[in-house]
């Protein structure tokens, strides 16, 4: 798993002052669900359940999404289970402000194009596709 350097300013500043919106009970704060998300990505686990990683919407040039309770990390696959945090926001801004959602995605697809990778820059499929576990 990589991040951008606005996602690790990101967690540095933003994410450790961030409380739960209490919409899911005895939710972890979210710093601590996000170091549990990546932590489980990262070994391996399981990613399937209720907050998979998932394809936002077939026009978005394969941008996921990996959820917490309270954050949302967008970005891409390059290859099987390597996965690039490009943006991230608390749900409640994502909620608040309709076109944040449009312009992570944006973000995630620019960043990627902006990249010298080789082709195909990223992987395309579903989850069983990018992330086998």
């Amino acid at each position: 798993m990589y991040a951008s350097h606005e996602v690790i300013e990101w967690f540095k500043t933003t994410l450790p002052k961030a409380k739960s919106d209490g919409v899911i009970p005895g939710a972890l704060k979210p710093s601590h669900q996000v170091a549990a998300k990546i932590h489980a990505f990262v070994v391996g686990e399981d990613m399937a359940g209720e907050l998979e990683p998932h394809v936002m919407r077939p026009e978005d040039k394969a941008i996921w999404v990996i959820k917490t309770a309270d954050v949302r990390l967008y970005g891409w696959f390059t290859d099987t289970c390597i996965f690039v945090i490009v943006c991230a926001a608390l749900k409640n801004m994502l909620e608040e402000e309709k076109t944040l959602y449009d312009e992570m995605v944006q973000r995630s697809a620019a960043f990627r194009e902006q990249l010298d990778l080789d082709h195909p820059k990223y992987v395309e499929g579903s989850l069983e596709d990018v992330c086998r576990v």
